[in-house]
């Protein structure tokens, strides 16, 4: 009997740049899939999701987030150029601010 297997590549890095991820410290109350737009609360000085504020967008989540309701440590993609068909936009509807999300960063939307 002949196994037949099929290859689905996981496209959602775009272009040559480098990718890099890091780890952030989020906030509670996060359940999300990898490759949410996230963005700093500056009260709190934790990562949270991207609200669709332009230009406030500075990574994605390298790995599905949950942190329950306290604090995790939590790594996200800090540079490089991904495929925009493959970003979870969440609520944020509007285009040209999808496009203008990180704007000032080393992440490319393409």
């Amino acid at each position: 009997m002949m196994t037949t297997e099929t290859y689905s590549p996981d496209d959602f890095i775009l272009g040559p740049d480098l990718i890099v991820t890091t780890v952030g410290h989020f906030q509670g109350g996060i359940n999300v899939p990898r490759l949410t737009p996230i963005m700093l609360d500056a009260t709190a000085g934790t990562f949270k999701v991207w609200d669709g504020s332009v230009g406030k967008a500075i990574g994605l989540t390298a790995t599905a987030v949950n942190t329950g309701s306290s604090s995790a440590d939590c790594s996200y993609y800090k540079s490089g150029s991904f495929r925009y068909t493959a970003i979870n936009w969440g609520t944020v509807t509007d285009v040209a601010k999808r496009k203008s999300a990180f704007a000032g960063t080393p992440v490319s939307v393409g």
